[in-house]
C-alpha cells in the first residue's frame, strides 16, 4: 500500500521557502531622522557661546586692571601721610617797650625814683632817660588821678591782626570729619579741571582764599587718597580750615546738595566769601557739593 501522495508536503515547504525569499528581500524602512537645523540658528548658538566667553573675559580683565590701578596701586605707591607744621598767627602786634620801668609803679613814683642806668650801657641809658623825661612830661595829664598808673599811660594801644593776603590754599583740615590733607592747584585740561592724587585739589579759576567770591576745593572719594570719602558726614556748623602761605581762613559748613558734573555754575556764589567742597557720589555719575561761609582769618607770623 502506498501513503499519502508526497506532493502536498514538498509544496508546502516550497511556499515557506517563497514566504522566507520574500522576507529577506523586502529592504528595510530607513529610521526616521530629525530635521537638520538651518544654518541661521547654528550662527546663533555660535554667536552667543562666544559672546559669554568674551563677557567673561573681559569682566575678568576689567576687574584686573581696577585691582592693579585700584587698592594694588594705592597700596604700593601711596605717599606717606603728610605732616603738618603748625604755622604761629599773629593775633596782634604789640610795639616792643625798651625803658625797664616797674608798670605796677605810680607816674608819681617813677619820677620821684627814677630808675638805675648801667654806665657800661650808654644806649640803654639814653633810653632809660627819655622814658622818664615821658614819664615826667605825662605826670601834668595825669596829676589829677592818683590812681592812674603808669601801665594805664605808657600802655600801647591794641592794634587789629594783619589780614593775609590773597594765595593759594596749601592745606585743610576738617576736623569732624578727620580730614588732613595738603591742597594743590588743579588746572584745566581739554576743558574739565583735572583730579588730585593723594591730595584735595584747589579748582584754578575760582576765587583764591582772601579774596570776594567762592573757592572751590575737590577731592576724591575713593581711591588715590579718598581725601573726602567722608564729605557726606558733614553738617551745617562744622568748621573747615584752609591755610595758604600767608595765613588761615576758617570757614563753616552751610548746606550741602547733590549736582550732575555739568552744573559747573554751582562753584560761582557771587561776591561773598564762601568754600565750596566737592566730590563724586552715586557711582560716579553725580557730584556731592558742600558749601561753607567765611568766618575769619588769621595771618602767619613769618619766621
Amino acid at each position: 500500500m502506498s501513503g499519502r501522495p508526497p506532493s502536498r508536503v514538498a509544496s508546502s515547504h516550497d511556499s515557506a521557502d517563497e514566504h522566507l525569499l520574500a522576507l529577506l528581500s523586502t529592504p528595510l524602512p530607513e529610521p526616521a531622522l530629525p530635521a537638520p537645523p538651518s544654518r541661521l540658528g547654528d550662527r546663533i548658538d555660535a554667536a552667543l557661546l562666544w559672546g559669554g566667553f568674551g563677557v567673561g573675559l573681559a569682566a575678568v580683565l576689567v576687574l584686573g586692571a581696577w585691582l592693579i590701578n585700584g587698592p594694588v596701586y594705592d597700596k604700593l605707591f601711596a605717599p606717606p601721610a603728610p605732616v603738618r607744621t603748625e604755622p604761629r598767627i599773629a593775633l596782634s602786634v604789640q610795639p616792643e617797650v625798651a625803658a625797664p620801668l616797674t608798670l605796677a609803679t605810680t607816674v608819681e613814683e617813677v619820677a620821684a625814683n627814677p630808675p638805675k642806668v648801667t654806665p657800661q650801657s650808654p644806649a640803654r641809658s639814653e633810653t632809660a632817660t627819655a622814658s622818664l623825661d615821658r614819664a615826667i612830661a605825662l605826670s601834668e595829664i595825669v596829676s589829677h588821678s592818683p590812681r592812674s598808673t603808669f601801665a594805664e599811660v605808657m600802655a600801647p594801644e591794641p592794634t587789629a591782626a594783619p589780614v593775609p593776603a590773597p594765595a593759594l590754599p596749601v592745606w585743610i583740615e576738617i576736623p569732624a570729619i578727620n580730614v588732613y590733607a595738603p591742597v594743590i592747584e588743579s588746572v584745566v585740561f581739554d576743558g574739565t579741571w583735572q583730579s588730585a592724587d593723594y591730595a584735595a585739589g584747589y579748582l584754578s579759576g575760582t576765587a583764591l582764599p582772601g579774596e570776594e567770591g567762592n573757592v572751590a576745593i575737590s577731592g576724591h572719594a575713593g581711591l588715590r587718597g579718598g581725601v573726602f570719602a567722608r564729605l557726606g558726614e558733614l553738617r551745617p556748623g562744622d568748621d573747615i580750615f584752609v591755610d595758604t602761605v600767608s595765613g588761615r581762613f576758617h570757614y563753616r559748613m552751610r548746606e550741602s546738595q547733590v549736582v550732575w558734573p555739568q552744573q559747573v555754575e554751582v562753584l560761582f556764589l557771587g561776591q561773598m566769601p564762601t568754600l565750596s567742597l566737592l566730590t563724586c557720589t552715586n557711582l560716579d555719575m553725580q557730584r556731592l557739593i558742600v558749601t561753607a561761609d567765611f568766618v575769619i582769618s588769621q595771618a602767619h607770623v613769618l619766621p
